[in-house]
């Protein structure tokens, strides 16, 4: 079973996506 910390820690793991998308985009190769 999965344990309910990894359930708490998902809103920062998505916060932490979005952002790390939102750089993606801004670098100059893509």
């Amino acid at each position: 079973m999965l344990d309910l910390g990894f359930f708490s820690s998902f809103p920062q793991f998505t916060d932490a996506w979005v952002a790390i998308s939102m750089w993606w985009q801004s670098l100059p190769f893509t």
